[in-house]
């Protein structure tokens, strides 16, 4: 019996990656690889038991016995550029004014206490490429684990610098919310030196063979600037595009994409209309204001992701800043505190703080709006 689902989870698990494969985000992939192994009788090791810890504990209970699989480390908390849509500077204008740098002690004291139960590290920040130490910190990792997947996201001025660095990483995210220099001005707040830096970066990647995906936040505001993207993001080498949909955090400067607006509803007819694309591309989660499931879907992160700065502390997920409040990874942080253990309650029963959850695409993985494949010249629409 147990081998009969074995046998169809993995055609399952075949089917969706050939469906969206190189569109569906790293996570994605992550655990429908995670749920073949727990169904084919692996041998018992910390990881497996692991495994299934997550799986029975994720969404469901507030207090965890598992470690988190994904590392999230903030290991530089300043960035070079000052975007207006930054989804930190629009809860707090003044989150990079104590930026730091993790120290390869601190970084290596960490990796060697969890690496037997660690799938991903994801280096972020802040701007991660700008630590000086970055090659130190991949060494590290490996050092304790070659099997664990190296990620990061950058803004691409520091590319050129890292180049070496960066093809030993499995996947890097260019987030980039332009396609020339006048939108990067507009979208980065950035210099025609550091933009520069950014094509020559990106020549470099295409040069070398380097896989990188390039990522663009949409909004009302800019998303008939969508067929820009796509079409810079093929020609400087990316193998896919990633729209994300922005999350306001109350700021009136942006729209949040919803269903029922006009402008976004003709925008997504347009844009899904043309299938001569020369890139992947997978569109942003689109809201739907009067679904049940805008308040009752449950983030992931805080069961599979733990997420810390250079400090030690703690982060509830991704998309909100480290917080001393919540825990200190330095000062005997069990994924238990007090607060973590409130935020995961606030998910289970939906009186999650609405303005930093209620449209954050994180909390909606999976539901993208579709999927282009270059290759097939075809969609793949999510009915949901």
């Amino acid at each position: 019996m147990l081998n009969r689902i074995s046998r169809k989870a993995f055609q399952i698990k075949r089917t969706l990656e050939r469906a969206v494969i190189d569109k569906a985000s790293v996570s994605i992939i992550f655990y429908l690889r995670m749920l073949s192994r727990l169904l084919k009788r692996p041998p018992i090791t910390r990881k497996n038991i692991n495994h299934l810890k997550i799986f029975y504990s994720q969404n469901k209970s507030s207090v965890i016995s598992h470690v988190p699989a994904i590392f999230n480390v903030h290991i530089a908390s300043g960035c070079n550029l000052r975007c207006p849509n930054c989804v930190y500077l629009l809860k707090d204008s003044e989150v990079f004014g104590t930026a730091g740098m993790m120290s390869t002690e601190m970084f290596e004291s960490i990796i060697k206490k969890y690496y037997q139960h660690i799938e991903v590290v994801f280096l972020s920040g802040g701007e991660p490429l700008g630590h000086p130490k970055f090659q130190h910190l991949v060494d590290i990792v490996h050092k304790y684990n070659k099997n664990i997947i190296i990620n990061t996201s950058t803004n691409g001025v520091f590319l050129e610098k890292k180049i070496e660095t960066v093809k030993q990483l499995s996947s890097i995210n260019l987030s980039l919310d332009s396609y020339d220099y006048y939108t990067f001005k507009k979208y980065r707040g950035g210099t025609p030196k550091e933009f520069d830096k950014i094509i020559r970066g990106m020549a470099l990647m295409k040069e070398n063979s380097i896989r990188f995906q390039t990522s663009f936040l949409l909004s009302e505001e800019n998303i008939s600037e969508a067929e820009k993207m796509v079409e810079f993001a093929a020609k400087t080498g990316s193998s896919r595009v990633i729209f994300h949909n922005i999350n306001t955090r109350g700021s009136d400067k942006f729209t949040v994409l919803m269903c029922n607006s006009q402008k976004v509803t003709s925008w997504i007819e347009q844009f899904t209309a043309r299938t001569d694309y020369q890139i992947d591309i997978e569109l942003p989660v689109i809201f739907d204001p009067d679904s049940r499931s805008i308040d009752t879907y449950s983030c992931s992160q805080p069961w599979t992701y733990f997420i810390f700065n250079d400090k030690g502390h703690v982060a509830y997920c991704c998309h909100l800043a480290p917080d001393e409040s919540i825990g200190n990874v330095l000062e005997g942080y069990d994924f238990n505190s007090e607060k973590m253990v409130e935020m995961r309650r606030s998910m289970l029963d939906h009186t999650y703080k609405k303005s930093d959850c209620q449209y954050c695409q994180r909390r909606f993985l999976g539901l993208s709006y579709g999927y282009f494949s270059a290759s097939y010249g075809k969609w793949v629409i999510n009915t949901n």
